[in-house]
This record gives C-alpha cells, sequence and structure tokens, in this order.
C-alpha cells in the first residue's frame, strides 16, 4: 500500500499502514524492524495532533532532545532552526545479526580522516573484545557508520541513520550506552529497551503476566530489537512476584 510520510494511505486517509506492506512515500520495504518503528511514531505523531495532544520528545544517547524533519510542524518542542530538511538524504541501514555478533553499517566510511576538508571520523576500537565502531559526519549530515559487536550502539545509530538526524556530538556517548552497566537501577519511567523505547514500568508491568523474554516482548516489545536488554528483562522476570 503506498502511503504518505504519516503512513496514511494514498487512497483512502482513514487507512494506516506500516511495515512490510507499506510503501512509505514511494520507497520500497525494506524488511527491517527499525523502519517498521520509525513508522510507527509516524502514524502515532498523526494521531496525536489529529487528536490536539503533545507528543512527547524522544532523547538521544546523551538524553539531549532529537531533532528530526518536521519536528515543528508535529508539536515538538526542539529548536527547528537546527532540525534536517527534507534535501538532507536519509541512509539506509544494513543490519546483520547472529547469536554472537551483530553488525550495522549505513553510508560511506572510506574516507581519508587526514585529508584537507576531510568529514569529521570519530573511530572507537577494542579487538579483543571483538568490537568497533566508526562514525563519518559532514557540517549537518551523518554520511555514515560501521558498527561491530556494538549492538545498543548499533540501534541508536540506525535510529539516527533512518531519521536523517545526527548523533551526539560527543561520541563517547555512544560508547557509553553500550557499556552502562547491567546493574544500573532504572526507575518505572527510565527506558529500559532503547530499540522499543519500552520502560522499566512497562516491562515490570508485562512481567506480572509474563513468564520468558519473548512473552514480555509480545506485550510490549522490549528485547524485540538489537536484544541488549534482553539480559535486564530477565531480572525482572526473576524479581516478579511469586506465582505469576
Amino acid at each position: 500500500m503506498h502511503v504518505d510520510r504519516d503512513c496514511r494511505s494514498l487512497g483512502d486517509e482513514r487507512i494506516y499502514a506500516i511495515g512490510d506492506c507499506a510503501a512509505h512515500e514511494g520507497r520500497d520495504p525494506s524488511g527491517l524492524i527499525a523502519p517498521g518503528w520509525e513508522q510507527a511514531e509516524l502514524a502515532a505523531v498523526a494521531l496525536r495532533r489529529d487528536l490536539g495532544l503533545a507528543v512527547d520528545v524522544e532523547r538521544d544517547a546523551a538524553g539531549r532532545p532529537m531533532e528530526r524533519d518536521g519536528a515543528a510542524d508535529h508539536g515538538a518542542d526542539v529548536d527547528a532552526s537546527a532540525a534536517t530538511t527534507e534535501e538532507e538524504p536519509r541512509l539506509e541501514v544494513i543490519l546483520m545479526k547472529s547469536k554472537t555478533l551483530s553488525v550495522a553499517c549505513a553510508g560511506t566510511t572510506q574516507v581519508d580522516p587526514w585529508a584537507p576538508d576531510a568529514p569529521t571520523v570519530s573511530t572507537w576500537s577494542d579487538p579483543q573484545a571483538g568490537q568497533y565502531l566508526r562514525i563519518v559526519t559532514e557540517g549537518e549530515r551523518l554520511l555514515g557508520f560501521v558498527s561491530v559487536g556494538m549492538a545498543r550502539t548499533a540501534a541508536e545509530l540506525s535510529m539516527h541513520a533512518t531519521r536523517g538526524t545526527l548523533p551526539v556530538a560527543d561520541r563517547t556517548a555512544l560508547v557509553a550506552a553500550q557499556h552502562a552497566t547491567a546493574e544500573q537501577e532504572l526507575g518505572p519511567d527510565d527506558v529500559l529497551c532503547r530499540c522499543s523505547g519500552a520502560t522499566a514500568g512497562m516491562v515490570a508491568e508485562a512481567a506480572e503476566t509474563c513468564s520468558t523474554v519473548d512473552e514480555v516482548g509480545a506485550a510490549c516489545r522490549a528485547g524485540t530489537g538489537c536484544g541488549t536488554c534482553r539480559s535486564s528483562i530477565e531480572k525482572v522476570l526473576a524479581a516478579a512476584p511469586a506465582g505469576v
């Protein structure tokens, strides 16, 4: 089904479509989960706008408000002058995952950081842990990235790539997000699953009637993306009241 930016059917504005059944703004479905979540958020924003409800501001790894195309038109509380424009292309993300390795890439990273007028290149590697990260930006554009063995960071960068936004200026925040302690105490409103946006409270509520991580994922989408938070969900399940 062909849909517009808000995921409304071009044939009947009463119908919405997202994911593999939707040709979003004329683009063929990618088969990836991240664009589906992005489309779901766009549809939700459109519905909230039609109902006159405020739109929540999403934040990046450093806790700063995300700036996306048309944010001002959709009621988001961000600086419209810094938002990306329609002329700035979004990047197609390629994801490859197995039980032992996660790889994500988008755009181009084949640049010489020492060349005159070269784009900004940020690189981090830990060969012993099998982890590598390279981010290339130029002015107000994300040109590309490659992430190996860093699922949480890959999820964050994939979100920026598909939305046409820039990662946080301090790139170390992305590494810190990847290696944030699993023992951190989260409040009910703190995000436990970065990929889906599910909070610790949502996971705890789901755990009251679920017995497995997959069941929690079916209830609130937590753990259905990069998988980094699955161990945290298991701890929530283990702490759920006996007899559930």
